[in-house]
């Protein structure tokens, strides 16, 4: 489960960077769209990290759940 985890989150921070880059390019041709594409990505690599860490949490606790039915 942690390696799927770990694929996610580098595919996930190369595809946040490439979009920070290009709101970087779009700003300094339309400030107000460049702007918006900024504000998604901020909102989805905060989203992204809650995720990620409610997921280890709750895999943690299955994890000592097993251990403590055995």
């Amino acid at each position: 489960m942690m390696d799927i985890l770990r694929a996610l989150t580098c595919l996930f921070g190369s595809l946040s960077l490439l979009a920070l880059i290009a709101s970087g390019f779009a700003m300094m041709l339309s400030p107000g769209t460049g702007r918006q594409m900024l504000k998604n990505t901020c909102t989805a690599i905060g989203m992204f990290v809650i995720a990620s860490m409610l997921l280890q949490a709750s895999c943690s606790a299955f994890r000592l759940a097993q251990r403590g039915n055995h």
